[in-house]
């Protein structure tokens, strides 16, 4: 199982997920027990996640919020593919999702980062 800051990786991204829908909720004046689905759609709120970023599936405006290392430095090391951790002064800063988006995905095994469908990414990290 992969860790990150001696948490489990699956408890970190459930909890990014979890933010995610609260804010929704507090956003759109719902009930806890709404589903979260069709508010992201009626409202045109773009849930963010890294496979996503990835894989170049969302609009210039989002792709620039995160920079790969191979941005900043052109010798090959082990983690030039990586994407670039933001440095953050607050904590408040430190928990958004263009901060731990990057250690999030940086920490999970390369054969589930190039995984082709996004299916198939979710049944992979689910078994890890």
């Amino acid at each position: 199982m992969a860790t990150l800051f001696g948490y489990p990786l699956i408890i970190l991204t459930y909890t990014v997920i979890l933010l995610q829908k609260l804010i929704v909720h507090i956003i759109t004046n719902s009930n806890y027990d709404v589903h979260t689905l069709p508010l992201f759609h009626q409202y045109n709120i773009l849930r963010l996640d890294m496979y996503s970023i990835e894989n170049r599936l969302y609009p210039n405006i989002f792709l620039n919020m995160f920079s790969k290392n191979s941005l900043f430095h052109s010798y090959q090391t082990r983690h030039l593919t990586n994407f670039r951790p933001k440095l953050c002064r607050t904590n408040i800063k430190k928990f958004t999702v263009t901060s731990q988006g990057p250690n999030l995905w940086n920490s999970l095994p390369n054969d589930i980062k190039t995984t082709p469908t996004f299916s198939s990414f979710k049944f992979k990290l689910k078994n890890i």
